[in-house]
């Protein structure tokens, strides 16, 4: 009976400390002017809760000794140092900066060889217009291999040879270009006239003959 009445009276100290204990931490938030969330289970300052951080107060131990590791969960990816000492950020800004540099360094070559290809493009276009005498004069001089196999039809100036890369170059840019469906180089020496009807054959219909057998007068 003794021990029963012992451990009861222990007991009813052991409630009597807990609730002095939450009186006094009670009176001492709220005399800094903490209260007490219910949500976080914890003592708030009214700062804390009006700017939404998750910060407590030092009344709950637990969370303050979980304080720091979550600000520091919670730090921003750029404030990370590099194994070299510069901060993430900066080692983005330095790749950006790089490529830049790169680009701007091959924008001028690649502008000199859009020019230069816009240059062949425009002559080879103001060629087709030369009149049928003065391509084949051209050949004659510059080509004369090309020149002998030269055939008239019509207007035009055929040339069927086994291609060679230079000589295909300078027929291009001369204004001859590659028809695929008769396999021959042409000239159109300008009569071109891409909408009307073509025959199956032209030389049936215009006559064709080679410009190398025609004696000069």
């Amino acid at each position: 009976m003794a021990r029963f009445v012992l451990r009861e009276r222990r007991r009813g100290l052991t409630v009597c400390r807990l609730l002095l204990r939450h009186l006094f931490q009670t009176a001492h938030s709220r005399a800094r002017g903490a209260f007490y969330f219910r949500r976080r289970k914890a003592w708030v300052t009214p700062a804390t809760r009006l700017s939404g951080n998750a910060q407590l107060s030092l009344s709950c131990p637990m969370h303050a000794a979980n304080k720091t590791n979550s600000a520091q969960k919670m730090s921003p990816p750029g404030v990370k140092q590099a194994a070299d000492g510069e901060t993430r950020a900066a080692n983005i800004k330095k790749k950006l900066m790089k490529n830049k540099l790169s680009v701007e360094a091959a924008a001028p070559a690649n502008a000199d060889q859009q020019s230069s290809k816009q240059r062949a493009f425009a002559k080879h276009c103001a060629n087709r217009e030369l009149p049928t005498q003065k391509v084949l004069d051209f050949l004659r001089a510059q080509l004369p291999q090309q020149y002998e196999l030269a055939e008239i039809v019509g207007r035009w100036i055929w040339l069927e040879f086994d291609g060679q890369h230079a000589a295909a170059n300078i027929l291009w840019r001369l204004g001859f270009h590659w028809n695929q469906r008769r396999s021959v180089w042409q000239h159109p020496c300008g009569a071109c006239a891409p909408f009307a009807s073509h025959p199956a054959d032209p030389r049936t219909k215009y006559g064709s003959y080679f410009a190398a057998d025609v004696k000069p007068a």
